[in-house]
C-alpha cells in the first residue's frame, strides 16, 4: 500500500472517530459549561435553587477557607449529615460568645473528621469547641471514599485535584445524570424520572455558621402523624423496644485515627464532646467500642444518646429512618451542657 494510501484511510478513520465521539464531546461540553456539581468556582452560595446535591465535604471546605479570616471562627462541628441536627445557633446558646463552624459531610467518614482536624491544625487554627457527632458508619469508614458526593476535597484528604475531577466528571454519565440533567435544565420542570439525582426541592444553608438542610415537608410542622403515614415507605415499621449491641466497627486503623484525633484537640487546648445519635433503628452502640471511646477521649465527655427510648421511641421525631430533627438535636446539646 502506497504511502498516499495510507494517509488517506488514516484521515478516514480519524473522521470516523469523531463522528461516534462527537455525542460524547458534546455532553462533555455541557458538564464544563453548566457545572451540575458546583466544583469549578467558588460561590458565596451553594444551595440557593440547588436541585443537584452537592459534595458536601467540598462545600464545606471552599465555604471554611472563604470565611475563615474574616469570621475568626474557633469551634467546629464534625460529622454526617446527622449532625446536621445540631445547629450552631442552639449551640451557641449554650456556650454564649463561640463562633462555630458546621464542618460536616455527607456519609462522613472517621478518615474525614481525622483529616479535617489535621487540616484545622496545619493552618494554625485556633480550636475552643468541638463537637464529634458519632455513628457505628462513620467508625468503621477509615479510607476516603470515591464517588462525587464522598469523595474528599483534596486539601483535606492530600490527595489529588485530578483524581477530584476525575471521579465527579464520571459522574456526570453515570445512571443517565446527563440526561436527567439536559432536561431539568431546558424544560425547568422537576419529573419523576429524575429521582435519586435531580431533587424535587432545593437545599438551604446559613452562613457563616455552614449548617445546611433541606427544607422541610409541610406536614413535619402542621401534621407529623400525616407525613408518617404518607412516607410509611420510608419509617419501616419498629417494635419499640430497644436493640442489642451493634456489631464492633473500631480497628486497629480506626482506634489510631481516634488517638490522634484527641492528640490533636489536646495540643490546640479543645473543649470537646463526644455523642453517640440517637437514631431510628434503637440499636445501641457497642459497649466495647464505647468503652474504648471513653478511654481516649473521657467517660465525662462521650454521651450515648443511642438506643435511648425517649428520644427514639416516637417515630415523629424523625425527618426519615436515618436522621433525627433539630428539635431533638437541640435537646441532646441541652443535656450535654447542662453541666
Amino acid at each position: 500500500m502506497n504511502p498516499q494510501s495510507q494517509t488517506a484511510q488514516l484521515q478516514l478513520f480519524l473522521k470516523k472517530c469523531l463522528i461516534l465521539a462527537s455525542p460524547f464531546l458534546l455532553l462533555s461540553v455541557t458538564y464544563f459549561i453548566w457545572d451540575p456539581f458546583q466544583v469549578f468556582k467558588d460561590k458565596e452560595d451553594y444551595y440557593t435553587n440547588c436541585r443537584v446535591e452537592p459534595n458536601r465535604d467540598w462545600v464545606s471546605t471552599r465555604l471554611y477557607l472563604s470565611h475563615a479570616q474574616s469570621q475568626h471562627y474557633d469551634s467546629f462541628i464534625f460529622g454526617s449529615s446527622r449532625s446536621l441536627s445540631y445547629r450552631c445557633d442552639d449551640w451557641q446558646q449554650f456556650l454564649p460568645g463561640i463562633r462555630p463552624f458546621h464542618f460536616d459531610a455527607a456519609n462522613e467518614s472517621l478518615f474525614g473528621v481525622w483529616s479535617k482536624l489535621r487540616f484545622l491544625d496545619k493552618r494554625d487554627q485556633p480550636i475552643k469547641n468541638v463537637i464529634l457527632g458519632f455513628d457505628s458508619e462513620i467508625l468503621k469508614n477509615t479510607k476516603n471514599l470515591k464517588s462525587h458526593l464522598f469523595i474528599k476535597h483534596p486539601l483535606v484528604s492530600g490527595g489529588s485535584m485530578l483524581e477530584f475531577h476525575m471521579v465527579t466528571f464520571a459522574a456526570y454519565f453515570q445512571k443517565l445524570f446527563f440526561a436527567k440533567y439536559i432536561d431539568f435544565r431546558l424544560s425547568g420542570q422537576y419529573h419523576d424520572w429524575m429521582g435519586g439525582l435531580i431533587h424535587y426541592k432545593a437545599f438551604g444553608f446559613t452562613l457563616p455558621t455552614n449548617d445546611s438542610y433541606i427544607d422541610p415537608a409541610f406536614e413535619w410542622l402542621t401534621d407529623p402523624k400525616g407525613y408518617l403515614e404518607s412516607h410509611s415507605q420510608i419509617f419501616y415499621p419498629r417494635e419499640n423496644t430497644i436493640k442489642d449491641n451493634a456489631p464492633r466497627v473500631i480497628n486497629l486503623e480506626s482506634e489510631i485515627m481516634l488517638r490522634d484525633i484527641r492528640k490533636v484537640l489536646d495540643r490546640k487546648g479543645a473543649d470537646w464532646r463526644v455523642i453517640i445519635h440517637p437514631l431510628y433503628d434503637q440499636i445501641i452502640f457497642n459497649r466495647d467500642d464505647l468503652n474504648l471511646l471513653q478511654e481516649i477521649f473521657g467517660a465525662d465527655r462521650v454521651y450515648d444518646f443511642s438506643g435511648n427510648p425517649e428520644f427514639t421511641n416516637d417515630p415523629t421525631h424523625y425527618i426519615d429512618s436515618s436522621h433525627f430533627k433539630p428539635a431533638i438535636g437541640k435537646e441532646v446539646l441541652r443535656r450535654v451542657y447542662a453541666r
